[in-house]
């Protein structure tokens, strides 16, 4: 006969969080203390500054990958309903495409004129440049003409 999950619940404690006792007439230990540095947000603001922003330094939001929480961007704009943004990191670009879309595109060029085509093989390339998070290959950004990422699946967070 299996014990019920309640019996083996009281008998290991399962559930209960367990607090250590605090010796308040110990002369080091300070109530305000507990775990927060406050001087660590502004070492930590300072790093990310010096090391991830460029320019003047400003930044509408810190944006990380919605399936991961990796961070891949320290410095954005937001434009409309999207972050834009020229420095990324953890991304990587991904310039495949599936096999539909080449076999698509080779064809329009095949029946196009020829001063068309140049057009359209920078229209074929343009479309299909993503950024993906290198942890776990979520697509969160495409990249326009011009190398900007605009960020599509991100969570956004304040700087």
């Amino acid at each position: 006969m299996k014990p019920s999950r309640g019996l083996l619940n009281k008998i290991h404690n399962i559930g209960e969080t367990i607090q250590p006792e605090i010796d308040y007439s110990d002369p080091v230990f300070e109530q305000s203390e507990d775990l927060y540095g406050s001087d660590l947000d502004d070492s930590d603001d300072q790093y990310v500054n010096d090391n991830f922003r460029d320019g003047d330094k400003s930044t509408d939001a810190v944006l990380c990958c919605a399936m991961c929480f990796t961070p891949v961007s320290y410095q954005c704009k937001l434009k409309g309903n999207s972050f834009v943004s020229k420095s990324v990191v953890n991304l990587f670009v991904d310039d495949t495409s599936d096999d539909s879309s080449i076999l698509a595109s080779s064809e329009e060029l095949m029946v196009t004129p020829d001063s068309n085509k140049r057009r359209l093989r920078k229209k074929y390339t343009n479309e299909k440049r993503t950024a993906k998070c290198v942890e776990c290959s979520n697509i969160v950004a495409h990249i326009d003409e011009s190398n900007n990422y605009i960020f599509k699946d991100v969570i956004a967070s304040k700087p």
